[in-house]
């Protein structure tokens, strides 16, 4: 297996994140839930929370025309 550097990070970014909650797994989800929160207008959900019509480029461009949060 090759090692990504941009994989590397996020999993040394994701542990740090549990270890600071305890490696509790209710205290994590509630953690990214509330993160989630934050960026509700740029999220793109794919075609099961959405109308199959629509393609990921006006997914895209849709989300680029949203105001973004700080």
């Amino acid at each position: 297996m090759k090692n990504d550097p941009a994989i590397e990070a996020v999993r040394k970014a994701r542990s740090e994140i549990s270890r600071e909650l305890g490696n509790d797994p209710a205290r994590l989800i509630a953690h990214y839930m509330e993160r989630q929160s934050h960026f509700q207008g740029r999220i793109i959900y794919g075609p099961e929370e959405g109308d199959y019509a629509e393609d990921t480029a006006q997914l895209a461009a849709a989300a680029d025309k949203r105001v973004r949060a700080p």
